[in-house]
């Protein structure tokens, strides 16, 4: 009883991480992760490279960490160590470059790429301004006291106070390198150098990232820091052009990709009019998986070995003529002790289940189905000195399914983990004595399993191999040999399972 509850509990379980994720499936996927580095999530589950990214998603960077986005319409956000935005909405008609692009910049440090979008269709909120564009490369950081810095590196954008319902609190930044400064008290500043600005104590490394080390999405190195501080840009500056008097400067203290800190060199053919980036830094993006998290399916195929103990014994249905209930046997006499017998079968079946992963914490629950092949038997020759028996057991298992939870630590697209739960078996037992039929009896019996495993992550797809010991607990099966007296077997069925298989995951 105890383990049927166990296993409507898992299945209840299990329904619950299923309505997480249909939940989280019903937003439409708007954009990409290109880059990832350490620890990035989207909303409950952790975000990794290649992801997708959904409309209505709240995007956190650790303080540690960095991350690299790409919109469907090709606008590109890179968010620094401690950023957080909000993806809140995403239309767009690439026949007509028509759309309706809504986002929040919550905290931290961002790059603001535009995309192919209209420039009127973006709605770029902050928590004390709105922003507007017209073809823009932008950076922004908000300290956690609400104080907002808009930096711009080419085109122009207007800033206003709250919504931008209030004209009148509108300012237009169109020099590169200059500034705006929001703050709740004081509202939209008039633009201004970084150097004129009121609070010296905000450091330009940790509000522009950027500048020193751009992102991937967008590799390009339009005014220094030297430059910017000293308020010495060009004017106006050629658009995505690279300084040809640029050096690398210092790498800053978060991670800035697989080639290591202030490793990219711009390359010297560069045309200063052509409007496309340059390459990639060397070695590109890390190339890590594809989250663990979702709802998946597959198959598998492998082999069971089946280990029983079975004792045959006497009962006493008659006390005339010879058999168990004769005087020549005691009642409850073991014609030959306990005979232990196994084999080993193949099967295969499929498997569903979901995960949700918690940074390198993998936790889901998994079911499976196995169609069972082969029959296991075993005879006894026992009795005494006067009576000899010769008795058949036999055991199929028909088909074999587990509900279980399981918990792993995953090592980029290596995930290893360990499993439990509820086993289900339906098997058939016979006992069959020497001129007597067989007696068949076929149970739906119900155990407990374990094991552990390992999955290997590529793309949707992800192969794994497990084990699995199961217990099904015991069985007794009679054989009245003809109502003269009888015979019987208790079965106390357990194995093991060892099996691969490939699972696709649906979001």
């Amino acid at each position: 009883m105890l383990s049927r509850r166990f296993a409507w509990a898992l299945l209840a379980a299990l329904s619950g991480l299923v309505t997480v994720q249909t939940a989280a499936m019903a937003e439409p996927r708007i954009g990409t992760a290109v880059r990832i580095v350490k620890d990035v999530t989207a909303d409950a589950r952790a975000l990794l490279t290649g992801d997708g990214v959904n409309q209505n998603e709240t995007v956190e960077v650790k303080a540690d960490s960095l991350g690299e986005l790409k919109l469907d319409d090709n606008t590109k956000l890179a968010l620094g160590p401690g950023a957080r935005l909000r993806l809140d909405k995403f239309v767009y008609d690439p026949a007509k470059s028509d759309g309706d692009i809504a986002v929040s910049l919550v905290k931290g440090a961002f790059r603001f790429v535009t995309g192919n979008a209209a420039k009127k269709d973006y709605k770029i909120r902050t928590p004390n301004a709105a922003i507007s564009v017209r073809g823009t490369v932008f950076d922004v950081f908000i300290d956690d006291a609400g104080v907002e810095y808009l930096l711009l590196q080419q085109g122009s954008i207007e800033v206003c106070r709250g919504d931008g319902s209030d004209r009148s609190t509108c300012r237009t930044l169109q020099n590169v390198c200059n500034v705006i400064r929001v703050s709740p008290q004081d509202g939209v500043s008039n633009p201004l150098g970084w150097s004129e600005r009121s609070d010296q104590q905000i450091s330009f490394a940790i509000a522009f990232p950027f500048v020193a080390n751009p992102p991937t999405i967008d590799p390009v190195v339009y005014n220094t820091a030297a430059n910017i501080e000293a308020n010495t840009c060009d004017q106006p500056q050629t658009p995505r052009q690279q300084r040809a008097d640029y050096v690398p400067p210092s790498a800053p203290s978060y991670p800035a990709g697989p080639s290591g800190p202030g490793s990219y060199t711009p390359p010297s053919s560069y045309d200063p009019g052509d409007d496309t980036p340059p390459s990639s830094p060397p070695g590109g993006p890390p190339t890590l998986p594809v989250s663990w998290t979702g709802i998946y399916i597959g198959v598998h195929g492998g082999g069971t070995r089946t280990s029983s103990e079975s004792d045959a014994y006497c009962d006493d249905f008659s006390t005339s003529g010879f058999g168990c209930g004769s005087s020549l046997f005691t009642p409850g006499d073991l014609l030959e002790g306990s005979l232990d017998f196994s084999g080993v079968n193949a099967g295969g079946g499929v498997q569903a289940g979901g995960r949700i992963q918690f940074g390198i914490l993998v936790v889901g629950l998994d079911i499976d189905v196995t169609r069972m092949t082969g029959t296991d038997s075993e005879n006894f020759t026992g009795g005494n000195s006067e009576f000899v028996y010769t008795t058949t057991v036999e055991q199929t298992m028909r088909w074999f399914g587990t509900t279980r939870a399981t918990a792993g630590i995953a090592f980029g697209n290596i995930l290893v983990f360990v499993t439990g739960g509820v086993a289900v078996a339906d098997v058939e037992y016979g006992v069959g004595v020497q001129g007597y039929d067989t007696a068949r009896k076929t149970v739906t019996q119900v155990g407990w399993t374990g094991g552990g495993g390992f999955e290997i992550g590529l793309g949707l797809f992800s192969f794994r191999g497990e084990y699995l010991h199961f217990d099904l607990g015991d069985e007794t099966v009679v054989n009245g040999m003809g109502g003269n007296s009888t015979t019987g077997s208790q079965f106390e069925n357990a194995g093991d399972t060892f099996r691969f298989g490939i699972n696709f995951r649906l979001n």
